[in-house]
Protein backbone atom coordinates (compact mmCIF):
# COMPACT_ATOMS: atom_id res chain seq x y z
CA UNK A 1 0.00 0.00 0.00
CA UNK A 2 3.34 2.49 0.58
CA UNK A 3 4.03 1.96 -2.47
CA UNK A 4 0.79 3.15 -4.24
CA UNK A 5 0.95 5.58 -1.79
CA UNK A 6 4.52 7.23 -3.12
CA UNK A 7 3.44 6.85 -6.65
CA UNK A 8 0.06 9.15 -6.01
CA UNK A 9 2.50 11.61 -4.31
CA UNK A 10 5.45 11.75 -6.96
CA UNK A 11 2.46 11.93 -9.85
CA UNK A 12 1.45 14.80 -7.69
CA UNK A 13 4.66 16.69 -7.22
CA UNK A 14 5.22 16.01 -11.07
CA UNK A 15 1.65 17.23 -12.58
CA UNK A 16 2.87 20.74 -10.12
CA UNK A 17 6.01 21.09 -11.74
CA UNK A 18 4.03 20.41 -15.19
CA UNK A 19 1.71 23.28 -14.12
CA UNK A 20 3.61 25.64 -12.79
CA UNK A 21 5.40 26.99 -16.67
CA UNK A 22 2.02 25.99 -18.20
CA UNK A 23 0.25 28.77 -15.50
CA UNK A 24 3.24 31.59 -16.44
CA UNK A 25 2.82 31.03 -20.01
CA UNK A 26 -0.46 32.16 -20.01
CA UNK A 27 -0.11 34.75 -17.97
CA UNK A 28 -1.31 34.04 -14.67
CA UNK A 29 0.34 34.05 -11.50
CA UNK A 30 0.00 30.35 -9.18
CA UNK A 31 -0.89 31.05 -5.81
CA UNK A 32 1.34 30.52 -3.18
CA UNK A 33 1.75 27.57 -1.66
CA UNK A 34 1.62 27.49 2.21
CA UNK A 35 4.31 25.14 3.52
CA UNK A 36 2.53 22.71 5.75
CA UNK A 37 4.04 21.89 9.43
CA UNK A 38 5.75 18.87 9.16
CA UNK A 39 3.43 15.27 10.74
CA UNK A 40 6.05 14.12 13.42
CA UNK A 41 5.42 10.56 13.60
CA UNK A 42 7.48 8.23 15.75
CA UNK A 43 7.88 5.21 17.05
CA UNK A 44 9.24 3.74 20.06
CA UNK A 45 11.70 1.22 20.02
CA UNK A 46 9.08 -1.74 21.65
CA UNK A 47 6.75 -0.61 18.77
CA UNK A 48 9.43 -0.98 15.99
CA UNK A 49 8.29 -4.68 14.56
CA UNK A 50 11.46 -5.00 11.77
CA UNK A 51 14.39 -2.88 9.46
CA UNK A 52 14.90 -3.54 6.38
CA UNK A 53 17.97 -1.81 4.59
CA UNK A 54 18.01 -1.05 0.80
CA UNK A 55 21.09 -0.19 -0.03
CA UNK A 56 22.63 0.50 -3.18
CA UNK A 57 26.14 0.55 -4.00
CA UNK A 58 28.87 1.41 -6.38
CA UNK A 59 32.72 -0.05 -5.88
CA UNK A 60 31.79 -0.31 -2.16
CA UNK A 61 30.50 3.43 -2.10
CA UNK A 62 27.34 3.91 -0.48
CA UNK A 63 24.51 5.63 -3.20
CA UNK A 64 22.53 7.69 -0.42
CA UNK A 65 19.66 9.15 -3.02
CA UNK A 66 19.13 5.36 -3.82
CA UNK A 67 19.29 3.99 -0.13
CA UNK A 68 16.94 4.21 2.77
CA UNK A 69 15.85 2.32 5.94
CA UNK A 70 12.44 0.69 6.23
CA UNK A 71 11.08 0.65 10.04
CA UNK A 72 7.82 -1.04 9.95
CA UNK A 73 5.88 -1.94 13.50
CA UNK A 74 4.70 -4.17 15.31
CA UNK A 75 0.77 -3.08 14.26
CA UNK A 76 -0.05 -3.39 11.07
CA UNK A 77 -2.36 -0.38 11.39
CA UNK A 78 0.32 2.46 11.53
CA UNK A 79 2.05 2.86 8.52
CA UNK A 80 5.91 2.81 8.59
CA UNK A 81 9.00 5.34 8.53
CA UNK A 82 11.30 5.17 5.95
CA UNK A 83 14.77 6.60 6.49
CA UNK A 84 16.10 8.15 3.78
CA UNK A 85 19.89 7.25 2.89
CA UNK A 86 20.57 11.18 2.54
CA UNK A 87 20.20 12.04 6.22
CA UNK A 88 23.11 12.96 7.59
CA UNK A 89 25.09 9.99 9.12
CA UNK A 90 22.70 7.59 7.78
CA UNK A 91 25.03 4.42 8.21
CA UNK A 92 25.24 5.08 11.87
CA UNK A 93 22.03 6.14 12.85
CA UNK A 94 21.00 2.65 10.91
CA UNK A 95 24.07 0.64 13.35
CA UNK A 96 22.69 2.72 16.43
CA UNK A 97 19.04 1.26 15.70
CA UNK A 98 19.75 -2.28 15.18
CA UNK A 99 22.20 -2.08 18.69
CA UNK A 100 19.64 -1.00 20.99
CA UNK A 101 16.93 -3.00 19.19
CA UNK A 102 18.69 -6.13 19.66
CA UNK A 103 17.57 -7.74 16.68
CA UNK A 104 19.32 -8.20 13.38
CA UNK A 105 17.97 -5.66 10.52
CA UNK A 106 16.86 -7.17 7.28
CA UNK A 107 19.46 -6.28 4.46
CA UNK A 108 18.25 -6.03 0.25
CA UNK A 109 21.17 -4.43 -0.95
CA UNK A 110 22.25 -4.59 -4.58
CA UNK A 111 26.15 -3.73 -5.03
CA UNK A 112 25.66 -2.30 -9.04
CA UNK A 113 28.94 -2.26 -9.94
CA UNK A 114 30.64 -5.27 -8.57
CA UNK A 115 27.54 -7.60 -7.96
CA UNK A 116 27.08 -10.78 -10.51
CA UNK A 117 23.39 -9.02 -11.09
CA UNK A 118 24.32 -5.32 -11.03
CA UNK A 119 26.86 -6.31 -13.85
CA UNK A 120 24.74 -8.63 -15.45
CA UNK A 121 21.69 -5.65 -16.20
CA UNK A 122 24.31 -3.04 -16.99
CA UNK A 123 26.02 -5.46 -19.68
CA UNK A 124 22.90 -5.88 -21.12
CA UNK A 125 22.30 -2.27 -21.41
CA UNK A 126 25.78 -1.28 -22.43
CA UNK A 127 25.99 -3.66 -25.19
CA UNK A 128 22.41 -2.79 -26.19
CA UNK A 129 23.78 1.16 -26.59
CA UNK A 130 27.10 0.03 -28.61
CA UNK A 131 24.58 -1.91 -31.02
CA UNK A 132 22.78 1.53 -31.46
CA UNK A 133 26.01 3.22 -32.27
CA UNK A 134 27.08 0.50 -34.65
CA UNK A 135 23.39 0.47 -36.20
CA UNK A 136 22.13 -2.94 -35.58
CA UNK A 137 18.35 -2.32 -35.50
CA UNK A 138 16.93 -5.66 -33.83
CA UNK A 139 19.16 -6.85 -31.36
CA UNK A 140 19.35 -3.63 -29.57
CA UNK A 141 15.63 -3.82 -29.20
CA UNK A 142 15.71 -8.03 -27.94
CA UNK A 143 18.46 -7.08 -25.46
CA UNK A 144 16.27 -4.06 -24.21
CA UNK A 145 13.34 -6.49 -23.76
CA UNK A 146 15.92 -8.64 -21.93
CA UNK A 147 16.94 -5.86 -19.31
CA UNK A 148 13.16 -5.71 -19.35
CA UNK A 149 12.43 -9.38 -17.86
CA UNK A 150 15.42 -9.08 -15.47
CA UNK A 151 13.92 -6.03 -14.26
CA UNK A 152 10.54 -6.85 -13.46
CA UNK A 153 12.35 -10.28 -11.64
CA UNK A 154 13.94 -7.85 -9.61
CA UNK A 155 11.11 -5.98 -8.97
CA UNK A 156 9.27 -8.85 -7.80
CA UNK A 157 11.88 -10.30 -5.56
CA UNK A 158 12.08 -6.29 -3.85
CA UNK A 159 8.39 -6.50 -3.27
CA UNK A 160 8.39 -9.71 -1.76
CA UNK A 161 11.17 -9.08 0.21
CA UNK A 162 9.75 -5.65 1.39
CA UNK A 163 6.34 -5.70 1.75
CA UNK A 164 5.75 -9.44 1.75
CA UNK A 165 3.24 -9.29 -1.57
CA UNK A 166 1.72 -12.05 -2.91
CA UNK A 167 -0.12 -13.10 -6.15
CA UNK A 168 -1.34 -9.93 -7.55
CA UNK A 169 -0.04 -7.25 -5.97
CA UNK A 170 3.20 -8.98 -6.41
CA UNK A 171 2.63 -9.08 -10.02
CA UNK A 172 1.17 -5.18 -10.00
CA UNK A 173 4.21 -3.77 -8.16
CA UNK A 174 6.56 -5.42 -10.49
CA UNK A 175 5.29 -4.09 -13.62
CA UNK A 176 6.18 -0.43 -12.50
CA UNK A 177 9.48 -0.55 -13.86
CA UNK A 178 8.31 -2.69 -16.66
CA UNK A 179 5.82 0.03 -17.87
CA UNK A 180 8.18 2.64 -17.19
CA UNK A 181 11.22 0.67 -19.52
CA UNK A 182 8.51 -0.40 -22.37
CA UNK A 183 7.68 3.66 -22.66
CA UNK A 184 11.24 4.47 -22.83
CA UNK A 185 11.24 1.97 -25.79
CA UNK A 186 8.32 3.06 -27.40
CA UNK A 187 9.92 6.77 -27.77
CA UNK A 188 13.41 5.10 -29.05
CA UNK A 189 11.47 3.03 -31.76
CA UNK A 190 9.61 6.08 -32.97
CA UNK A 191 12.83 8.38 -32.64
CA UNK A 192 14.56 5.88 -34.68
CA UNK A 193 12.06 5.65 -37.78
Amino acid sequence: MDAVLWLRQDLRSLLKRLYQPIARLRRSKTPASTPKAPSIRALSFAEIGTMISIDRRAFGYLLADFSMTLIQPHDATRRALLIPGTLTNYPELCDELELRLRRPRRFFSVEIIRSVWGLCFLATLLYALVLVLLGVPILPVLLWLGAIVWSFLLAAAMSEELFGWRGGQLIAGALIPVVLQLLTLLVYLFISR
